[in-house]
């Protein structure tokens, strides 16, 4: 929906969020991501809306999932279940922001598992994050989810960035 530019004002929105705690911005984002995909056909099928998940040790020191919260905002405006017991994150990985495109690819590789790939079968997921920047993360969140038979996955992030 947005573009992420160094010291714009939607990075200024996502530290808000991520950094300062400001969990309104990211049911703002996700009410708003919310309205716009109402409009769009092949979205209003989806089942459930999963958020990329963060290490249960960031999380407490977060606070929040801020992928949840955007996840919160959208289930509220499409009336879309949000389900956090299904993808995880099993090992725990330092920021990305200052990797390579390839040195984010390996640090994501293996991270995520899904607990349970039949309630994921003949379903449309919305998979959710805050910020695609080479699509790693996703990819591997989309590797584990694909698993379930004939699931159908479609990503959605608040905002994206060059690399």
């Amino acid at each position: 929906m947005l573009f992420y530019s160094k010291g714009g004002t939607v990075q200024k929105m996502m530290h808000d969020l991520k950094y300062r705690g400001n969990r309104g911005v990211g049911i703002f984002l996700g009410q708003e991501l919310g309205r716009e995909l109402k409009k769009l056909q092949p979205f209003c099928s989806a089942d459930m809306i999963i958020p990329v998940p963060l290490h249960p040790r960031k999380k407490r020191k977060r606070g929040f999932n801020q992928a949840e919260i955007i996840a919160d905002g959208i289930s509220e405006v499409m009336k879309i279940p949000v389900r956090t017991n299904i993808l995880k994150r099993r090992s725990y990985s330092k920021t990305q922001t200052r990797k390579s495109r390839f040195l984010r690819w390996k640090n994501v590789e293996q991270i995520f598992i899904v607990k349970d790939t039949k309630s994921l079968e003949n379903k449309h997921i919305l998979l959710v994050d805050d910020v695609i920047t080479t699509g790693a993360t996703l990819e591997s969140c989309c590797i584990q989810l694909s698993k379930a038979e004939n699931i159908q996955i479609s990503i959605l992030t608040a905002a994206f960035t060059k690399k």
